[in-house]
């Protein structure tokens, strides 16, 4: 029997599943979680940062101030520089997830965990990822990001589980049927 349009379908009898919905919400705060954890981009801020602070440092009107004003000039601007350049990153950002219609990310999803994989479904797509391409789990507060691949992830969001104990099993069975070799342990991240 075929699941009524925009929902998906049952899941199969023996899995592990969850059924979830990913709102425009979650996948920004993905984004957000991404570039805190860019390390490319923090290399490239700390560079900034330390250029603009040593330039700023070299200018003949600082040259006269007191070392406490050239340290409080360190530790308040560069943090400044840094949240300024963080906010003007996700501007682009929540103007792309917002404006977007993410059709087949935004809605209802069954993640399930089979013998063969994991299975994605939603109302336009079905998709299984294999365990031998398994590549990581972590776990935060609020969600679980399960990269089937080192470039494709899966975001469950834990308020989609009844209980502390029931993400548990979900995260148990994962790392169960992972490959040992390409898994990692599950990593925490703390948003």
């Amino acid at each position: 029997m075929d699941a009524p349009p925009n929902q998906s379908p049952p899941p199969l009898p023996g899995t592990v599943s969850v059924r979830y919905r990913l709102t425009k919400g979650d996948l920004f705060r993905w984004q957000v979680y991404q570039i805190i954890r860019n390390l490319v981009l923090l290399g490239c801020f700390i560079l900034c940062s330390t250029f603009l602070v040593v330039s700023d440092l070299s200018q003949p009107d600082m040259a006269g101030r007191s070392l406490w004003f050239k340290c409080f000039f360190v530790v308040f601007f560069a943090p400044l520089f840094g949240g300024i350049v963080f906010l003007l990153s996700l501007v682009p950002l929540g103007l792309m997830v917002a404006f977007r219609s993410h059709r087949g990310l935004v809605g209802e999803h069954l993640l399930e965990v089979t013998e063969a994989g994991l299975t994605e479904r939603t109302d336009v797509n079905e998709s299984l990822h294999r365990w031998t391409g398994f590549h990581k789990l972590i776990s935060t507060r609020k969600y679980f990001y399960i990269f089937v691949t080192d470039a494709i992830v899966q975001v469950v969001p834990k308020r989609a589980f009844d209980s502390e104990n029931e993400a548990r099993v979900f995260q148990t069975a994962i790392e169960r049927r992972a490959n040992p070799a390409a898994r990692k342990p599950c990593q925490r991240g703390t948003p």
